[in-house]
């Protein structure tokens, strides 16, 4: 497997348009989309694997996913 990559978050303490919500907070709820996107691609990828197909075939399909989703977040980003 290759190296992980993380995405970078930028943490700021700013007020929003004067709402009382902080940046960190908007950033927790990106944050929390995106493990909630990510978890819906692996749990797509496994839906698709069958018990008599080699495991390795569902990590190129979870992979495959992961990336779809990278290239939509960051298009060109490899």
């Amino acid at each position: 497997m290759g190296p992980v990559r993380t995405i970078p978050v930028l943490v700021a303490t700013t007020t929003l348009a004067g709402y009382g919500y902080r940046a960190s907070a908007m950033i927790c709820s990106v944050a929390r989309l995106q493990l909630n996107v990510a978890l819906a691609a692996l749990r797509s990828a496994y839906e698709e694997w069958q018990v008599d197909q080699p495991f390795d075939r569902f990590l190129a399909t979870a992979r495959a996913y992961l990336q779809q989703l990278a290239d939509g977040v960051h298009p060109g980003h490899r």
